[in-house]
């Protein structure tokens, strides 16, 4: 449903619904907003679950590390924002980046990959752009451009 909400009102959200989960899984998530408040006009439910799924795939992939983290970020440029998902994990395998390929297996890795089609299908119904990289320090980031009217 089209409403008009601040990004930062779901960032606030996300970290309530991660909280145990990330205490669980021993692993820092650090969610942070522009000093400008960003508002947007779209589906709110919609991008909520979408970063509650690249969040979550965050915290799993980190989970094996003593130090793991996971951070979301967000800024404004003129027409659009930018919204960060960053994780200090091992970063995608090649076959991921190509495609998006969801495996039938009901293994963490297959979820995962069931996940970044979801976030995928949302983000084009948010008339939006995705893209996932391995950052150049190790970890993965996923990034999604939104238009300030979603």
């Amino acid at each position: 449903e089209e409403e008009a909400f601040e990004l930062g009102a779901v960032f606030r959200d996300l970290q309530l619904l991660l909280r145990e989960q990330a205490i669980t899984r021993h692993t820092a998530v650090h969610i942070g907003e522009d000093y400008v408040p960003i508002t947007l006009i779209g589906d709110r439910t919609a991008l909520t679950h979408a970063l509650l799924e690249l969040i979550q795939n965050g915290i799993i992939a980190v989970n094996s590390h003593d130090k793991g983290e996971v951070c979301l970020s967000a800024w404004q440029e003129t027409d659009r924002v930018c919204i960060q998902v960053k994780d200090n994990g091992p970063g995608f395998a090649p076959d991921r980046l190509e495609g998006f390929n969801v495996s039938s297996e009901s293994t963490e890795a297959s979820l995962q990959g069931i996940g970044l089609a979801v976030v995928s299908s949302i983000v084009q119904k948010l008339r939006g752009e995705f893209s996932l990289n391995n950052r150049p320090e190790g970890g993965a980031c996923a990034t999604l451009i939104l238009p300030r009217t979603t």
